[in-house]
């Protein structure tokens, strides 16, 4: 299930009203765990965010796994995108009575200093939700 969810971070999903990942690349392969991705977003409808973010999956502990992304900032480049970083992902964690069980939760932290309060809105809508519907949908399908 890791692999699965895993491989769908490498495509671009759909988008809410508020939030369209327009366009997203791998800039390099750090590990099979780690990459770097080019992100192009528009949030809004109105305003283009073009950044770096890490994605990243690692083992939290025996039975869970947290696969995210991080958002890189550099202050020397001019970056359209706000101040701020945010890191989000999806643990997905499996119960010890039951190897065929899995239990996901979405998690994150978010710096807004400086964001604009609509803006905030339309980050907790970012497209790590879609991984996680698509997630308990392939789960659903699956059972």
């Amino acid at each position: 299930m890791v692999d699965r969810v895993w491989k769908l971070t490498e495509t671009v999903r759909g988008a809410t009203e508020n939030y369209t990942l327009v366009k997203q690349e791998c800039v390099m392969d750090l590990s099979d765990n780690l990459r770097i991705v080019h992100r192009i977003e528009s949030v809004l409808e109105m305003r283009l965010l073009e950044h770096r973010s890490l994605l990243f999956r690692h083992n939290v502990s025996p039975r869970s796994i947290l696969i995210g992304t991080q958002s890189i900032t550099s202050p020397s480049t001019s970056s359209r995108y706000t101040r701020g970083s945010e890191q989000q992902g999806v643990l997905l964690a499996s119960p010890p009575d039951n190897d065929n069980a899995v239990h996901v939760h979405l998690c994150g932290v978010y710096d807004c200093v400086g964001v604009p309060d609509n803006e905030i809105t339309a980050r907790f809508s970012k497209d790590i939700l879609h991984l996680l519907t698509s997630v308990e949908a392939k789960l659903l399908l699956d059972a």
